[in-house]
């Protein structure tokens, strides 16, 4: 599958958490939004394969970026994650699992500080606040012209639920 990422520099997990990319998902191929990083970022993840660094410094919203990410999608699924997420083992595995229930879905956020922890109140909440989603290429077709460079930003999870909702697809949360 092809993995999308907004960067706007990152911290200094970022390069681990990379490696939990690979080692969880089949890349195609990834794809970076360089929103105009001025650390290392871009640096760390041109030492991986299959990388293609789009400019997006001229965006205004991290929204429009995502869009721009999806628009140079090329398989049938892909994966759209946060920097700042470590996948916990067997990730997509488990993920994989709901593709014929959904067309677009998130699990719920694991935060890794020193020690992995699952927060129970999160599933009584109507966001996931993943960092981690996936979903059918073909699901955001109709919905990509909707989003202008002020469309969204912060709650693109929102967003793309609705907008694949009102298309017909299947949105869903799961527990990975």
């Amino acid at each position: 599958v092809d993995v999308i990422i907004p960067l706007f520099n990152t911290n200094e997990l970022w390069e681990k958490n990379l490696y939990s990319f690979y080692r969880e998902i089949p890349i195609n191929r990834l794809l970076i939004g360089n929103g105009g990083c001025t650390d290392n970022s871009i640096e760390i993840v041109n030492k991986f394969p299959r990388v293609k660094v789009i400019d997006q410094a001229s965006n205004c919203s991290l929204g429009y970026c995502v869009k721009e990410l999806i628009e140079n999608v090329n398989t049938e699924w892909f994966v759209y994650l946060h920097a700042d997420v470590y996948l916990p083992k067997d990730w997509y595995c488990k993920m994989k699992k709901h593709q014929k229930e959904y067309d677009w879905f998130e699990c719920y956020r694991k935060m890794t500080t020193l020690v992995e922890f699952c927060l129970e109140e999160q599933h009584k909440q109507e966001r996931a606040y993943s960092g981690s989603q996936m979903g059918r290429t073909k699901a955001f077709k109709n919905i990509l012209t909707k989003i202008d460079d002020d469309y969204l930003y912060r709650n693109e999870d929102i967003i793309f639920s609705e907008l694949i909702k009102e298309e017909g697809f299947k949105y869903g949360r799961v527990i990975n």
